[in-house]
């Protein structure tokens, strides 16, 4: 594709998210989350995944079930600290940039085989920048396909693409594409572990060299108990 680069630098980071959720209604769920993330530098180009700061954030996602295998996701309010990617000595002097975003997704869960199911999850996303221009949208859609291995046990894969809304100051059409394997775990009560691997092939602003990202990710997921639990 054009609007892809055939340059790019390889990028280790480390992902982290803990997730909180409380089952409000029967179809109406919220959920709190916090995410970190390191880098390695890109100049000494050693594998250091803990390297430096690459982003914090906390993000409220509102559930509503329209019904059994389609769900409405809005994040009325979040807020994201986002460190400069090390390249060069002193990059990790340079400011952060802060942001709000907002966004509103509808995911659509269905059952293919017994044990297998194909998730779908589209929406939009605006980019609410405090010390940086412009603000922009972006839209995503990621597909995942989950495999139950055991009813502790589940494997999931994921594609993810990201379009930006806008084509100038520096950013281009094409944001970024995670590709990523993971592995839940669901032995333990309102609880869910999720370790995995996620590549992201993404671009830069002001350059045409892209980020080839290697991404050991770790998820925690709390559902604080409820008579009526979210199903």
């Amino acid at each position: 594709m054009s609007i892809l680069s055939v340059h790019s630098q390889n990028h280790y980071n480390f992902w982290n998210r803990i997730a909180v959720s409380h089952t409000l209604t029967e179809n109406i769920k919220a959920e709190f989350e916090i995410q970190n993330r390191w880098q390695n530098d890109l100049y000494s180009n050693e594998k250091i995944w803990f390297e430096d700061k690459l982003m914090n954030s906390f993000r409220l996602w509102m559930y509503y079930r329209i019904h059994d295998h389609l769900t409405l996701l809005i994040s009325p309010i979040s807020y994201f600290e986002n460190n400069p990617i090390i390249r060069n000595i002193g990059d990790e002097n340079k400011s952060l940039t802060y942001e709000n975003r907002y966004s509103v997704l509808i995911e659509r869960n269905v059952k293919i085989l017994p044990k297998t199911s194909f998730i779908n999850k589209v929406g939009i996303e605006y980019r609410d920048f405090k010390n940086s221009a412009p603000d922009y949208f972006r839209a995503r859609e990621k597909l995942t396909f989950k495999y139950d291995l055991s009813s502790k046990y589940a494997v999931l894969a994921y594609d993810e693409l990201f379009i930006n809304c806008i084509n100038k100051d520096g950013i281009t059409i094409f944001d970024q594409n995670r590709t990523g394997l993971s592995v839940n775990y669901t032995g333990i009560k309102n609880l869910k572990l999720e370790l995995g691997y996620m590549y992201n092939y993404r671009s830069q602003r002001n350059t045409d060299v892209h980020l080839s990202e290697n991404n050991l990710t770790v998820n925690t997921y709390y559902s604080i108990p409820k008579k009526n639990k979210w199903t």
